[in-house]
């Protein structure tokens, strides 16, 4: 909502962003105690966060764009600095004591595993926490302290009371006779989290828990932006425990998302039924990971067997919404241009008017412009230089569609196959082709055993497998480099020049070229022969017997008239 003055003045409008220090002085000039922002903590997407809840990227100082992984910024941010707290620890001189130690990276880790017990010799002594709201008095006695909580109003009411020893230190707030709210840190130590979500709400569980983590960088020299611990706290705030399943599909004590239950308590209410009951519980990174809706993405983390046969006796499904269960299965990730809004998106150019948007499908891999692209576009490409390596033959006079380089012709069909789905050449070998561009057979075309045996990794035993798939389909003698094939076509398709004066206008030398003539019904020499072969390989054989009957036919002419001319001289 908008950021209103006590007198009604408008400071910020909804959706704004607070930019600068002089925004939150302003607000503070004016009076404000108060307002309402968006935040990741209280963010309700569904999927991710929100673009106006993470707010500004830090790398760019602009609204952060929808698809950027937040989630791996935000787990780089705070991991690669943990390098440092550990060295920072043990390359300091002297002797360490329990505040250095508990400053580096035992306590974050510990922070955000959250699991039961504190291991006192790593992380030293447990916080104290004050479990009610009152009035605190501390009572030295001998070689303890005695803390004994009452209540505010007369003091006569005890509400707790327990001993700590005399060798602990309170926080700079805590001293005898104070007033402490539930959930208060009395003393100075290692805060259990799960303690203290028992004594306070969850929003305030969360704050003490952003700031606890970023008061341990900060006190070892590293500046660490609030966004990203709440990416990693929000996710840890996901679970809630079924206390009461009520009429529901839950068990008792289970976990489930907090959207999901929402939703169930929906369908629930509107079928008139008892609602389920739950509270919300802090779960650690380690068991926020096995216990997410991907059981891929649990199962290539932690507890594979035991995740992969939860998910088959519970029939799960994995609709590969994160990144990590994409990748397992090799599809696009959903993030970046992966989004689905990416792939809707309009396809624009710019002209000296602006820019104008073009209607149509487009396809970022497209090897041409397509029918309905702008004038000036195709005036362009026409212009740039045209790619020879290839001849493709689709809808070239009947064609096909076999494409030829170097006088070696294979079908598109065939030019498709991939070196490890139908050849079945080792994954290895696989990714070193790939590496150089060399993913599908008609990558192959043209080049020689010589030449891949030049590409780093590849040698005699990733041919043999190469030469084994090839064979398998036919397709040896793509990497058998005949140039007499080539000149045999060239010279076939000079030929056709020369006596097939109404075939077609376009003879590529160095290629096979289509089997057909402009008229097929008269007979041409040099026409190709009809045999099953030659046309499936796509190659033209001339009729090389009337050629030689036709030069026979010149020579003795020419003979002729020579004897002619000498006699009569």
């Amino acid at each position: 909502e908008d950021v209103v003055a006590p007198d009604g003045t408008v400071l910020f409008e909804q959706d704004g962003y607070i930019e600068k220090v002089a925004d939150i002085q302003k607000m503070v000039d004016a009076g404000l105690k108060k307002v309402k922002l968006r935040a990741l903590l209280t963010c309700r997407s569904k999927y991710g966060v929100c673009q106006k809840c993470y707010g500004w990227d830090l790398s760019t100082r602009r609204p952060v764009a929808i698809g950027t992984a937040v989630g791996i910024i935000a787990a780089q941010s705070i991991g690669e600095p943990g390098t440092q707290l550990t060295m920072r620890t043990i390359h300091s001189g002297g002797v360490a004591g329990v505040d250095d130690i508990t400053q580096g990276l035992p306590t974050v880790s510990r922070m955000f595993d959250i699991v039961g017990n504190v291991n006192e010799k790593i992380l030293g002594r447990e916080a104290e926490l004050a479990p009610y709201s009152g009035h605190l008095s501390i009572k030295p006695e001998k070689s303890e302290y005695v803390l004994t909580l009452t209540d505010s109003e007369d003091h006569t009411r005890v509400l707790d009371e327990r001993r700590v020893p005399a060798s602990v230190r309170f926080m700079p707030e805590i001293e005898d006779g104070c007033e402490v709210r539930a959930g208060d840190q009395i003393t100075k130590g290692f805060v259990n989290f799960r303690n203290l979500r028992k004594l306070t709400d969850i929003e305030s569980t969360m704050h003490t828990f952003v700031e606890s983590v970023k008061d341990v960088y900060t006190s070892q020299g590293v500046d660490l932006n609030d966004k990203h611990i709440e990416v990693l706290a929000r996710q840890m705030l996901r679970r809630v425990q079924i206390t009461n399943p009520g009429d529901s599909k839950y068990l008792l004590g289970q976990y489930v998302d907090r959207y999901e239950f929402a939703d169930e308590v929906e369908r629930v209410a509107r079928l008139g039924g008892q609602a389920p009951v739950a509270e919300p519980v802090i779960l650690g990174t380690l068991k926020v990971a096995s216990n997410i809706d991907s059981w891929l993405s649990s199962a290539s983390f932690i507890r594979t067997a035991g995740v992969l046969t939860e998910a088959a006796i519970e029939g799960k499904v994995d609709h590969l919404l994160d990144l990590k269960s994409n990748v397992i299965v090799g599809k696009k990730i959903p993030a970046g241009t992966g989004l689905k809004p990416y792939a809707n998106a309009k396809l624009t150019y710019r002209t000296a008017d602006g820019y104008v948007d073009i209607d149509g499908p487009a396809s970022p891999n497209a090897k041409s412009l397509p029918e309905w692209a702008p004038v000036e576009l195709k005036d362009l490409d026409e212009r740039l230089p045209q790619q020879l390596d290839w001849a493709g033959y689709d809808e070239f006079g009947g064609a096909d569609g076999s494409f030829t380089r170097n006088g070696h012709t294979i079908s598109a069909e065939k030019a498709r196959l991939y070196l490890f789905d139908d050849l079945g050449v080792s994954q290895r070998w696989t990714n070193k082709f790939s590496e150089v561009g060399i993913e599908t057979v008609g990558d192959l075309v043209g080049k020689s055993e010589e030449d891949l045996l030049r590409i780093d990794g590849i040698g005699a035993k990733a041919i043999e497998e190469l030469r084994d798939g090839l064979e398998a389909h036919d397709l040896l003698y793509i990497l058998e480099n005949n140039d007499d094939v080539a000149d045999e076509e060239d010279l076939s398709q000079l030929l056709q020049m020369v006596f097939s004066p109404d075939g077609p206008d376009d003879i590529l030398l160095g290629t096979s070229a289509p089997t057909h003539h402009a008229d097929a019904d008269e007979e041409l020499l040099g026409a190709p022969i009809d045999d099953k072969k030659a046309s499936a390989n796509g190659a033209i054989n001339e009729d090389m017997a009337s050629l030689d009957e036709l030069l026979n036919q010149l020579v003795d002419t020419d003979d002729a008239e020579e004897a002619k001319d000498n006699d009569g001289e």
